[in-house]
């Protein structure tokens, strides 16, 4: 039905998505750190190749109502082209809710707010942005194509115009030598041009690429191990937005940190609470207990949540997906009485739940209940 020229990428939050592949390759495709597209001549696809596919998964899914536009960057097609294919993705799917697609700062700069709000009104309602850094050193060592100016201005003009922004930063780009001024310059970066959704990435450099990124990076590169990196993000992670913003992780953190920032303030508070601030505290427990066995006191952004604006718990497809294998750790006991569970039943204790540790497992046994347990029905905690 579909025939791809692979490999396909795509963001986790896009899982049940269609891919369309509207461009083959990316139109940059220099960047040193990135070994996604090395194999593929870019391209975009003409619309006789385009259109027809579309009407055919449209005759066997009707159902679709998202779609992602592959490959590295649809925003370098010309508008019109761009808002043909979206207004035959509305016409072909009666279903369809939005569109997203990865974006280059420059490429979205190149487009004016007139194009930006016409694809908005196409049902453009994402764009994936590559913010890799705050520092403009890094980003000419990655030779990223852009800098850090450029990455504010292609966010607000995102923004101001009504498609939503997911940026992504990489943890370790600047090895030990540039961790303080890479963190610094992508807290100042994230304080005054806050994107809707924030996610990190470790640093990885695929075996192919690795010689032209330490040529490139101009001196010897020490990477960061997985402390040195989660010593990163415990600082981004705690920095003050005029604005909230979702985190969302990813498969390479040691850490998944995903949640919603509470604190909020002016960007002036920002950039001197960064250097003051004590340093964000991470809870042991929730590094070492399986996911989805813990109450989450933020909005979990994992398959498509972030459509929705309530607050919610980690869904059973998000538990099953990232749980270590149940070899590791006991199954939960459904006895109140045992686990100290606060819900309403008889006989049961109204204490609060104690932390112990079974000789038999690794894991602390925390668990609040076995309401959460079994269906993680409760409703969140406040915030404080």
């Amino acid at each position: 039905m579909i025939e791809y020229v692979e490999p396909v990428y795509r963001p986790p939050s896009e899982a049940d998505s269609l891919i369309l592949q509207a461009t083959i390759g990316c139109s940059f495709n220099r960047c040193s750190f990135c070994s996604m597209y090395r194999g593929k001549e870019y391209r975009p696809r003409p619309l006789d190749e385009l259109l027809p596919e579309i009407d055919r998964v449209a005759r066997r899914h009707p159902e679709v109502q998202r779609v992602f536009l592959a490959d590295g960057d649809a925003f370098t097609l010309p508008t019109d082209h761009l808002l043909t294919i979206l207004e035959r993705l509305d016409r072909a799917f009666p279903r369809f809710a939005r569109a997203g697609a990865y974006a280059w700062p420059m490429n979205v700069y190149r487009k004016t707010d007139a194009e930006l709000a016409r694809l908005r009104e196409a049902r453009l309602a994402m764009a994936y942005v590559g913010l890799e850094s705050g520092s403009d050193r890094l980003l000419r060592r990655i030779t990223k194509g852009s800098n850090a100016a450029l990455h504010g201005a292609a966010i607000d003009r995102l923004r101001a115009a009504g498609i939503r922004v997911s940026a992504t930063l990489i943890l370790g780009l600047g090895g030990r030598r540039h961790s303080k001024e890479h963190v610094r310059g992508t807290i100042e970066l994230a304080s005054e041009h806050p994107p809707n959704f924030l996610s990190t990435l470790q640093l990885g450099i695929a075996p192919e690429i690795a010689e032209e990124f330490h040529r490139k990076f101009g001196e010897p590169f020490e990477p960061l191990d997985d402390l040195g990196m989660l010593a990163e993000l415990r600082e981004i992670a705690g920095i003050e937005l005029r604005r909230p913003i979702v985190f969302r992780s990813t498969g390479s953190n040691a850490l998944r940190s995903p949640g919603t920032s509470r604190r909020t303030g002016p960007v002036s508070s920002a950039r001197s609470t960064a250097r003051s601030r004590p340093p964000l505290r991470l809870r042991a427990w929730r590094v070492l207990r399986p996911p989805g066995r813990f109450r989450a006191p933020f909005r979990v952004s994992c398959r498509g949540n972030e459509t929705r604006g309530e607050t919610q718990h980690a869904p059973e497809s998000h538990r099953r997906r990232h749980a270590p294998p149940a070899s590791s750790w006991p199954a939960p006991s459904l006895d109140r009485r045992s686990r100290g569970c606060r819900g309403r039943s008889s006989g049961a204790s109204t204490s609060r739940s104690s932390t112990s540790r079974s000789p038999s497992s690794p894991w602390p046994s925390r668990d609040p209940g076995p309401c959460c347990a079994a269906g993680w029905s409760r409703r969140p905690r406040s915030p404080a």
